[in-house]
């Protein structure tokens, strides 16, 4: 199964779940991510479960809790750790809840109080009856229980060997024949737990003994107890269980539980804590001088001023440990002592506790402190302004290119928000649109420092913390240049109207020339045409026109 990770906001927003988390809540991560506590629980339990959060920022101890959570239509239990998560400024970035589902575990320690008190209500009442067998007549007696045991009276069953043995099942019924041979022949006792029915066809468990009575060396008479043992058969076969479900929760969730008795100087460990460690169970818990072979000089010396202020003077300790496994594992553990204060012997406290390997935890935590160092240098080297605000609009990361943006200083720009640097009234509207739609880009007015404005691009998108990131970059001089630009091409647009009207005008021009000079040759060509009629008719009337005519002369043409 796996530990549930989430991580919060000091005010109690979902910042992320694992799949874990997600899946114990009955959900998946993205249905929780920017969700508050009192989103998801109601009013009295969010209370509740924030007031923790606010104990766990304000302490620098690992806060444990164990929780019974109602969720719709199913309830469960965790065993929770609540942990503040701090970056190297020892500014709090949020809090860390690491939950392992004990669900299981809690329904096998009710099973196994179930069949504990089983067992104890059987052994009180006990259930044993009697029988004796005179060897030489073959007559049987039972007592009244061994009649209760069977199902029936002495009104309605006369006990016989024969009879009473063939009740049991075939692999009991070859047992307690053999048995009672060896008894009747050669004296020899037993004490067997076999499987029977009962006179009305109900199977149970039974433990029968026999002792043997000799007259002079042989075997006269055979007395012993018939006890019905099916309850306490049932309740240790659920005890088994029940263990094995423990067994299986721990490592499930790599907790082991350990016992110390100091009479006695040995350790009794769980077999999860011999896995947490790495170790053969044969060999036993390790011997002081492996400890110092595990952990460091300063990691020991934590473990042994512990250990010993537990023993001695019965302090409870709660402590992170780091070692190194058998196959060179570097492994943390949380390690929790709680001494019985009224069982203290000679020789010290006895102590009882658990250790969980938070290894994963551990790695976790280290992997989000340099992802956040990554990203915060990502941030300072960004060639654009960057700004990060929270859900009200106040900046709480910028970089020195935002600083160096609007004339302020770090500190100075911290202590603002969206509409102390904004000139548009329609900022606060801008910033709901990116909470809604969650990005955002346009073009806009700043106001620095100094009273100036500039003039800027912003792209702008939400986090899963409910905070939001914005890219600033300066288009102060890209928007004077476009309007220098827009004022020539206003300007060339004004030349090329007032010529295209002068050629307009020559045109005009040209046109009626041209018009005039077609019109003369349609004429001449009209003329021509005529001319060559007359000539034709002069020749057919055999007339001889003038000479040099500029009309009918030779050159007409």
């Amino acid at each position: 199964m796996g530990l549930g990770i989430g991580y919060y906001s000091v005010d109690g927003v979902v910042i992320s779940f694992n799949t874990i988390a997600a899946k114990d809540m009955n959900g998946v991560p993205e249905d929780f991510a920017g969700k508050s506590i009192f989103d998801l629980f109601p009013k009295e339990s969010a209370d509740f479960y924030f007031e923790r959060l606010e104990k766990a920022i304000n302490t620098n101890e690992i806060k444990v809790y164990e929780d019974h959570v109602q969720l719709p239509n199913q309830e469960k239990w965790f065993l929770s750790t609540y942990t503040k998560i701090v970056n190297s400024e020892d500014e709090i970035l949020g809090i860390q809840i690491i939950s392992q589902n004990i669900t299981e575990q809690k329904e096998a320690d009710e099973a196994l109080r179930q069949s504990t008190h089983l067992l104890e209500e059987s052994q009180s009442i006990a259930r044993v009856g009697g029988w004796e067998l005179d060897i030489a007549s073959g007559d049987l007696f039972w007592t009244a229980e061994t009649y209760r045991i069977h199902d029936t009276s002495p009104e309605e069953f006369n006990p016989t060997v024969d009879a009473g043995v063939g009740y049991f099942l075939p692999e009991s019924r070859r047992i307690i024949s053999e048995a009672l041979d060896r008894a009747i022949e050669h004296g020899e006792g037993y004490d067997l737990y076999l499987d029977t029915w009962t006179t009305k066809g109900r199977l149970i468990h039974v433990r029968t003994t026999c002792e043997v009575t000799l007259d002079d060396g042989h075997p006269v008479k055979l007395t012993g107890i018939f006890q019905d043992i099916t309850d306490q058969k049932e309740a240790e076969k659920k005890l088994s269980e029940s263990l094995a479900d423990l067994e299986l929760a721990q490592a499930i969730a790599s907790i082991g539980n350990w016992l110390f008795d100091p009479e006695v100087g040995v350790p009794v460990w769980s077999e999860e804590i011999y896995n947490i460690y790495e170790r053969d169970k044969k060999l036993g818990p390790p011997h002081i001088d492996e400890y110092k072979k595990m952990y460091s000089e300063e990691q020991y010396n934590i473990f042994t001023d512990a250990f010993g202020a537990a023993m001695n003077d019965g302090t409870p300790y709660d402590i992170v440990l780091k070692f190194i496994s058998p196959n060179d594992k570097e492994k943390w553990i949380r390690a929790i002592c709680k001494p019985d204060i009224a069982e203290k012997g000679a020789k010290g406290y006895f102590l009882r506790g658990t250790i969980q390997d938070i290894t994963e935890h551990k790695q976790a935590e280290i992997s989000l402190r340099n992802s956040e160092e990554k990203h915060k240098r990502y941030v300072e080297n960004a060639p654009v302004g960057v700004f990060i605000v929270d859900s009200a609009g106040k900046y709480i990361v910028v970089n020195s290119v935002a600083c160096e943006l609007l004339g302020y200083t770090q500190s100075e720009l911290l202590e603002l928000s969206i509409p102390d640097v904004s000139i548009r009234k329609e900022a606060g509207d801008t910033f709901q649109n990116l909470k809604e739609s969650g990005k955002l880009g346009y073009e806009g007015l700043l106001k620095k420092k100094d009273g100036s404005i500039v003039q800027v691009r912003l792209d702008a998108v939400s986090l899963p913390n409910n905070q939001f990131i914005a890219f600033c970059t300066d288009i102060t001089e890209r928007k004077r240049g476009e309007e220098e630009l827009e004022k020539h091409r206003n300007h060339l647009e004004e030349l090329v109207g007032e010529r295209t009207e002068e050629l307009k005008a020559k045109m005009e021009e040209h046109v009626d020339l041209f018009d005039m000079m077609i019109g003369r040759e349609v004429r001449m060509a009209e003329l021509k045409k005529v001319i060559k009629r007359l000539r034709e008719q002069l020749k057919d009337n055999e007339i001889i026109p003038i000479a040099n005519d500029p009309l009918l002369g030779d050159d007409a043409d």
